[in-house]
């Protein structure tokens, strides 16, 4: 709703302004009234002629006068039409350079044909003798001219505005934010919080685009070397899945993106993940969270990466186990309480499981005393609801389900269905049991961590003090942990 009091000042605002271009309409009259009760003519300089050895008569001062009204009069009146046409074609609206050098011209026009009137010099005597005074003015400048064209350029054509994000196809850092146009430069500020001037008439011939015109937002990628020997399709799913799940759960990318195979080196093939994202975010900041993603996915598959990202020998992925891939995964999910010991311990008990797309995983109400840790692939969550199964979330690589069963025993809270083949890790109740028996500081690790995410949807739910209802659930989870393993704590 409108604020009344704004609403109103806008009007009297409006109101004022047409006054304002009354009473300039209006001065252009008195003053040609006043000329023609002295000189018998509203044009005073008709009746005028200017000379450097005399003081100005009044019909000569009001002859000036009458000139500078003129251009003052059109000066308001062009950018008051000028403002109305663009108020009604914002898309070929004039941009504010483009007035100003029109209204320039127009006041350097009325000043010469001034001269002329007010000192009846011929047009050709005055031409002659500011011609090679011109040439000397103009090719001077010439630079400083070409730069103002080139911003009329850039603003009326729509190709840059204030704000605008923009990318240089040849800079090493290539995303900058238009921060400000005038006359000579364009002033931008890259990645790096760093103003850059460039002339306008080198930006106009540089290749560049303007990413905030973009309806798909702006292009980027990220190239990762991967050994030949592996499987490259099954690369490509993986960096997929990877990409997949940045542009769909990460704010500002967006969900188009495509992975291919560009180039081969002697044994590493060259992954280029090609995606859009917001023109907001910077290069550093969408590179690194495309590849980390990246590597936890490839990670979470058994693709051991080395140290500056490149897979290792045909031997050490061999050597890739089980218990390598969980630990590669556990930090992710709500094991990441254990130690390293503890985590060691439990990767030399579970197991993997494969799923086929849609099989069922879990069944919302069951009892089942395992818990699962996605390792390749994307499973996604059903629950029942009005005799009718509605999707309420995707879990990728890194994410675990079933940990309230596996620890409470209590009943399957959801349905989980493989979304693609999927790889997943199994945590039996045996398996885990050996680590809680006696060890009172991981029942209270687990159980502070499984009642901050009970306790933070209940608490922004039913408007309760977040951590007194943690305090509460963590008390109650460590009970029920004790009581599902038979615990009895000295």
């Amino acid at each position: 709703m409108r604020n009344p009091q704004r609403v109103k000042a806008m009007k009297l605002k409006k109101y004022l302004y047409w006054i304002y271009l009354s009473a300039i309409f209006a001065s252009n009259f008195i003053v040609a009234d006043w000329l023609f009760s002295i000189v018998h003519t509203p044009f005073g300089w008709q009746a005028t002629l200017l000379s450097n050895d005399r003081i100005l008569e009044l019909n000569e001062f009001l002859a000036c006068v009458q000139f500078f009204l003129i251009g003052f009069t059109f000066d308001n009146f062009f950018k008051f039409f000028i403002r109305r046409y663009n108020h009604h074609h914002p898309d070929n609206a004039w941009s504010d350079i483009l007035i100003q050098a029109s209204v320039f011209m127009f006041y350097g026009l009325v000043t010469f044909v001034g001269f002329i009137a007010l000192f009846e010099h011929s047009m050709s005597s005055v031409i002659a003798s500011t011609s090679a005074l011109g040439f000397f003015i103009t090719f001077a400048t010439r630079n400083m001219i070409s730069d103002i064209v080139s911003s009329i350029s850039l603003q009326n054509n729509k190709l840059l505005a204030i704000g605008d994000w923009i990318e240089f196809r040849d800079f090493d850092i290539n995303r900058y934010q238009v921060k400000k146009m005038d006359f000579r430069y364009v002033t931008l500020l890259n990645d790096a919080n760093q103003l850059t001037r460039i002339p306008n008439q080198r930006v106009l011939t540089m290749p560049f685009v303007n990413i905030s015109q973009q309806p798909n937002g702006s292009m980027r990628h990220i190239d990762l070397q991967i050994g030949v020997h592996n499987n490259e399709d099954r690369i490509i799913e993986i960096l997929e899945s990877a990409a997949d799940y940045v542009c769909n759960t990460i704010p500002g990318f967006i969900n188009n993106f495509s992975v291919n195979v560009i180039s081969l080196t002697t044994n590493m093939a060259i992954y280029r993940i090609l995606y859009r994202c917001e023109p907001t975010l910077s290069f550093i900041q969408t590179q690194g969270i495309m590849t980390r993603q990246a590597i936890r996915f490839l990670k979470g598959a058994g693709i051991i990466l080395g140290p500056i990202g490149h897979a290792r020998t045909a031997v050490e992925i061999a050597q890739t186990t089980i218990e390598a891939r969980f630990m590669e995964l556990y930090p992710y999910g709500v094991l990441k309480v254990l130690n390293i010991d503890e985590a060691r311990q439990l990767a030399s008990r579970v197991q993997l499981i494969h799923s086929s797309p849609t099989s069922v995983i879990t069944q919302q109400g069951n009892t089942e005393n395992c818990m699962y840790l996605i390792a390749e692939g994307c499973v996604e969550v059903f629950i029942n609801q009005n005799e009718s199964s509605l999707s309420i979330a995707k879990l990728w690589p890194g994410d675990c389900f079933g940990e309230m069963s596996l620890l409470t025993g209590e009943k399957r809270s959801a349905t989980i269905v493989a979304n693609k083949f999927s790889t997943l890790i199994q945590i039996n109740k045996e398996d885990i049991e050996p680590l809680l028996t006696k060890n009172a500081l991981l029942i209270e690790k687990l159980s502070k961590l499984l009642a901050e995410r009970s306790s933070h949807n209940e608490s922004k739910l039913n408007h309760i003090d977040q951590t007194n209802l943690i305090n509460q659930n963590r008390q109650s989870i460590a009970q029920r942990i004790l009581s599902f393993f038979k615990i009895k704590l000295d």
